[in-house]
């Protein structure tokens, strides 16, 4: 439970750190069955609905 805490504290930092960079920043699912091609399409959907073409 520790080890998850601090890799959210972490994660946490680092999203913090690129937004100051003022860049555009998105977000994907953790695809915790491994990836494959329908994992692929997830994360092209998930990038299309954050406005990326």
């Amino acid at each position: 439970m520790l080890t998850q805490f601090r890799g959210q504290f972490v994660q946490s930092r680092q999203v913090h750190a690129l937004g100051e960079l003022g860049l555009p920043l998105h977000e994907l699912p953790l695809l915790a069955e491994g990836m494959d091609l329908a994992g692929l399409y997830e994360l092209a959907t998930e990038l299309r609905q954050q406005g990326i073409s």
